[in-house]
This record gives C-alpha cells, sequence and structure tokens, in this order.
C-alpha cells in the first residue's frame, strides 16, 4: 500500500512528495496540474495531508503539527527550494 521513504516524528509519518508522484504517477505522463488533484485523492486515501513551505521556513515538526491539527497520522511533505 504506502511504499514511499518516510520518517516519523511523535507517530506522524512524513512522507516527500516526490515519492508520493512516483505512486500517483509512475511514468511521469500526467500533467502538472494534474498531479495536484492525484495527490489531494491520494492523501484522502491514505490518511495524509499535506504541508509545503520555503526551504528557509520548512519544518519536519510543524509538519507533523498540521497532520495532528487535521487528526491525520500521515503527512505529505514538500520543501520549495
Amino acid at each position: 500500500m504506502i511504499t514511499p521513504y518516510k520518517v516519523t516524528h511523535d507517530g506522524i509519518e512524513l512522507i516527500g512528495i516526490c515519492d508520493v508522484l512516483d505512486l500517483v504517477d509512475p511514468n511521469g505522463t500526467v500533467e502538472y496540474m494534474e498531479t495536484g488533484r492525484l495527490v489531494r485523492e491520494w492523501c484522502a486515501a491514505n490518511d495524509a495531508t499535506t504541508y509545503t513551505a520555503p526551504r528557509e521556513d520548512f519544518s519536519e515538526w510543524i509538519a507533523a503539527d498540521k497532520a495532528r491539527e487535521a487528526g491525520v497520522s500521515r503527512v505529505v511533505c514538500e520543501d520549495l527550494s
């Protein structure tokens, strides 16, 4: 089911956006604008939310807090570098 690389912070799984994109679009054929919808669908089906921040503001702890606030056990993280 879930195979992407992940890190755990206090019981919350942090999953990299690239790993989820590899799951939802393994051949890289989906248009960029459509990938957001696929990631949201993956999150809905896998008890997850998303967290995106510029590199200078990115925090795994904030990502984990966002997941807790959303009542989910996973968060798909995107570092906008």
